[in-house]
C-alpha cells in the first residue's frame, strides 16, 4: 500500500469514527439535558438553619448538610486556590477546555492508563448539580454539553459561587460555609490561606486527605495546592514558605457532629412542632431541602449556663446514687431491663415475623456482656429536665431535656424522652406561687403561721426486689386576714 493510500485510509477511519461519535453524542444529548428552568434554578438540597435569639446557629435540619452564601462571603484565598488547582484557564474557556481533554485522553490511553483530570470547574459543577458520579462516556458527554449551557446562563463569578456552595468536602459537609464550620469552627471569611488551601486539597478525595487519619498525606496535598498558587502568580515564594509551616488544626468532629449543638432537645422539640402544627405555616415547604431559617426564643449564652449547672449537679447526684445502688441480688431486674432493651433494638424489630431469628438475636445479646453493661449504665443514669421561661413573654429561653451524659454517649439521645415536655409529674411546690398569689389577691397579706408539719414515709418492695421509698409531706398554713 502506498503512503498516499495509507494516509487516506487513516483520515477515512478518523472521520468515520468522528461521525459515529457525533451521532452517538447527539443520541445521548437528545432529551437528557437539563431544561432552561433547571439551569436557572438548579435544585439543591439546602439545610435549614435553626438560630437562637442571640444569633447563634443551634443546629441544622438536612438531607445534605449545605447552606448557601453569596460570592462576596467566599474568601478570595479559596477562589484563587481552587482555580490554581482545578482549572487555571477558568476565565478563558467556555465551559470545556479542549486541550485538557485531549491531554487527559492521551495520558490515560498512552501512558500506562494513568488518570489525568480533564474536567473544568464548570464541568464539575454540572456533574454535582445534575448527574450521578458514574464514570461513563455518556455522562462525560452530558457533563460537557451542560457545562457549555451553564456558561451561557451564568457569569464566571456566579459559577464559582454555585460551585463553592455545592461541592462535597467530607464529614457530611456540602459547600464552603458548612465545611468551614465542620473542619475549623470558623466562618469562611475567617479562614487563613493555608486553611483555604486544605479545603481545596480535600476536593481530590476527602477520605484520602483526611488530616486526622493521614496527616502527612494531607499536609503534602495542601502544600501542593499552595505551590500551584505560586505557579499561577497568586502567591509569593516568601508567603508560601510561611504558609507551609502552618499545621492543620481541625475541630474535633464530635464537637460538630456529636452532641448536636447546645440545645439538642429544644431543637428536636422545634422540629416536631414545625412538622405537626399547621399554625406554623410549613405547608408547601420541606424542612430538610428548602434552606429555611428558623428563629427561636432560646438564648444560647443562657443555655450554656443551664447545661453547665445541670452537668455539675447531676455528676454529684449520680455519684450519690451509685454509692447507694447495687445490682447484687437483682438478677430478675437485670433480666427484665436487658430483655426490654433487646426488644427495642432495630435488628430485633426488623424480624418481627420470624420467631426463630428473634430468639437467635435475643440469645446473642443475652450473652453479650458489653451490651448488658451498657443497659445497666443507661437505666441507672440520673435524668433531669430544666426549662427557663421569661415570665414577661412566656418565651422559652433555655431548655435541658435530659442528662448530658446520655447525649455524650449517644447523639441519638436527642430523639429520646424530653424530660421537660414529655414527662408527666405532679406539680409539687411549683404550684405554691399560684396558691400564694391567689391568697394575696384575696387579702391574705400577713405572714402565715405554720400549724402542721407532718411527714409520712412509705416503704414498698416491688416484685423485682427494688425498694421504693415514697415521702409525703403535709404542710398546713394559717393565713390571718389583713
Amino acid at each position: 500500500m502506498s503512503i498516499k493510500k495509507f494516509i487516506l485510509t487513516l483520515v477515512s477511519i478518523f472521520l468515520g469514527g468522528l461521525l459515529i461519535f457525533a451521532l452517538y453524542a447527539m443520541s445521548v444529548v437528545s432529551g437528557n439535558l437539563p431544561s432552561f428552568e433547571q439551569l436557572e434554578n438548579p435544585k439543591q438540597d439546602l439545610a435549614t438553619k435553626v438560630l437562637s435569639s442571640d444569633g447563634e446557629i443551634l443546629d441544622h435540619f438536612f438531607i445534605k448538610r449545605r447552606t448557601y452564601i453569596p460570592f462576596d462571603s467566599i474568601p478570595k484565598g479559596f477562589i484563587e486556590a481552587l482555580i490554581s488547582t482545578e482549572d487555571r484557564e477558568f476565565y478563558n474557556h467556555w465551559g470545556i477546555h479542549t486541550a485538557r481533554i485531549f491531554k487527559a485522553i492521551f495520558v490515560k490511553t498512552i501512558i500506562m492508563g494513568k488518570k489525568e483530570g480533564g474536567s473544568t470547574i464548570t464541568q464539575q459543577l454540572a456533574w454535582n448539580l445534575f448527574y450521578t458520579h458514574e464514570r461513563t462516556l455518556k455522562r462525560k458527554i452530558l457533563e460537557a454539553v451542560t457545562a457549555v449551557k451553564i456558561e451561557q446562563t451564568y457569569t464566571k463569578n456566579e459559577i464559582l459561587e454555585l460551585y463553592a456552595n455545592t461541592v462535597y468536602f467530607g464529614r457530611g459537609a456540602y459547600g464552603i460555609q458548612v465545611a468551614s464550620q465542620v473542619y475549623f469552627n470558623k466562618t469562611p471569611l475567617d479562614l487563613t490561606l493555608a486553611e483555604c488551601a486544605y479545603l481545596v486539597a480535600l476536593l481530590k478525595g476527602p477520605e484520602i486527605y483526611n488530616a486526622e487519619q493521614h496527616y502527612e498525606r494531607a499536609i503534602g496535598r495542601r502544600n501542593l495546592v499552595l505551590r500551584l498558587m505560586i505557579d499561577n502568580d497568586k502567591l509569593s515564594v516568601n508567603e508560601y514558605n510561611l504558609r507551609i509551616d502552618e499545621p492543620i488544626t481541625l475541630t474535633n468532629p464530635k464537637s460538630t457532629n456529636g452532641m448536636s449543638g447546645v440545645a439538642p432537645h429544644f431543637v428536636e422539640m422545634v422540629r416536631q412542632k414545625l412538622e405537626k402544627d399547621e399554625r406554623y405555616g410549613m405547608k408547601g415547604y420541606n424542612l430538610y431541602r428548602d434552606g429555611l431559617v428558623i428563629y427561636t426564643t432560646l438564648n444560647a449564652q443562657l443555655q450554656r449556663h443551664a447545661n453547665s449547672a445541670v452537668d455539675e449537679h447531676l455528676r454529684e447526684f449520680q455519684k450519690q446514687f451509685m454509692t447507694s445502688w447495687t445490682w447484687k441480688d437483682k438478677a430478675q431486674l437485670i433480666n427484665a431491663v436487658v430483655r426490654q432493651a433487646i426488644r427495642e433494638k432495630p435488628d430485633y424489630i426488623a424480624v418481627r415475623d420470624n420467631e426463630v431469628k428473634r430468639e437467635k438475636i435475643l440469645k446473642s445479646y443475652l450473652k453479650n456482656q458489653k451490651f448488658i453493661d451498657s443497659v445497666k449504665r443507661k437505666v441507672t443514669l440520673v435524668q433531669t429536665g430544666v426549662v427557663v421561661i421569661d415570665p414577661t413573654t412566656g418565651y422559652i429561653v433555655g431548655l435541658v431535656g435530659g442528662s448530658p451524659e446520655a447525649m455524650k454517649a449517644n447523639i441519638e439521645s436527642r430523639y429520646s424522652l424530653n424530660h421537660v415536655t414529655q414527662i408527666k409529674r405532679q406539680p409539687g411546690s411549683a404550684f405554691k406561687p399560684f396558691v400564694y398569689a391567689s391568697a394575696i389577691e384575696n387579702g391574705m397579706t400577713r405572714t402565715p403561721k405554720l400549724i402542721v408539719d407532718h411527714i409520712v414515709t412509705h416503704f414498698q418492695v416491688d416484685k423485682c426486689g427494688v425498694r421504693q421509698v415514697q415521702v409525703q409531706m403535709a404542710e398546713l398554713f394559717l393565713f390571718p386576714l389583713a
